[in-house]
């Protein structure tokens, strides 16, 4: 959220796609408005409560394939971490360019299926490697910038967590209440896989996670 508020301008209005609990909403509070949808109602709820005190912050539970807002509201779009989970993605990034301005920007981040060579985390239908993920991208957007974020820090542990991640151990995790797994995930992904740092991707670099800036091109 960082990375993205330091592209937010004093007069946008933004739409966060799959804002989760809404931890880095507050980052975003330059923006003139800043809406964020999931598709969660437990989530939405929590994301609320916590982003109570911002006037300008608008949580609302939404179907990120079926976005209720006009065409070409919007000066940024953010999709962080969400559309390895959608299975109509398509539909998904035709909504994100519905309902931004011309020359507007979306901001996206995904897995890098490249990094691991496997699905991460059983609540994904669907991980993009670094080439795949710009082929798809330039079919709605032009001007895409590639970064990559995260480093591996210990590479057997990291395999071991994604091994993990196919177990019944797993399936005791995802149900824990959102906070308690909030802050179980936090520090195990700062501090073993590496995630924080990002930088501008070059030929052979293969991050944990990829991000991308589009702009909507002109009519």
């Amino acid at each position: 959220y960082e990375f993205i508020a330091e592209r937010i301008n004093p007069k946008d209005k933004v739409l966060d796609i799959g804002c989760g609990l809404g931890i880095g909403l507050k980052k975003l509070g330059l923006a003139e408005t800043v809406v964020a949808i999931d598709i969660s109602p437990e989530r939405t709820s929590e994301a609320s409560l916590r982003n109570k005190g911002f006037p300008n912050i608008h949580v609302s539970q939404m179907d990120a394939t079926e976005l209720n807002f006009p065409d070409s509201f919007f000066d940024k779009v953010i999709a962080m971490e969400i559309i390895e989970h959608i299975t109509d993605y398509s539909k998904m990034l035709s909504e994100a360019r519905r309902v931004l301005k011309n020359e507007g920007t979306l901001i996206l981040s995904t897995p890098n299926f490249d990094a691991t060579k496997q699905i991460t985390s059983d609540e994904h239908v669907k991980e993009f490697g670094r080439d795949e993920l710009a082929n798809l991208l330039s079919c709605f957007f032009e001007e895409i910038e590639l970064f990559g974020y995260g480093k591996p820090k210990n590479n057997l542990l990291s395999s071991a967590y994604f091994s993990i991640t196919k177990t019944p151990l797993y399936f005791l995790y995802r149900n824990l209440p959102l906070p308690l797994k909030s802050f179980i995930h936090y520090p195990f992904s700062k501090y073993l896989l590496g995630r924080g740092e990002i930088y501008k991707l070059y030929v052979g670099d293969s991050p944990l996670s990829l991000i991308a800036v589009c702009t909507k091109p002109k009519k």
